[in-house]
């Protein structure tokens, strides 16, 4: 189903969720992905929060 609502989300957030719940890889700490793509722990979070905002009335 998250395959199929990706389209709402910013590439940037894509990646985020993808690591943070393990879709098409490994399952990371936000910290990991924040050194990953070059961000502080807490700018993970933020980019996390907003892609779920995202994502919650599209399954609606």
């Amino acid at each position: 189903m998250y395959k199929s609502i990706q389209y709402v989300l910013e590439s940037r957030e894509q990646l985020v969720l993808n690591r943070i719940y393990g879709v098409d890889a490994e399952i990371k700490t936000m910290s990991e992905i924040g050194k990953e793509i070059n961000v502080t722990l807490e700018r993970v979070r933020q980019i996390r929060y907003k892609a779920h905002r995202k994502i919650v009335p599209e399954l609606n």
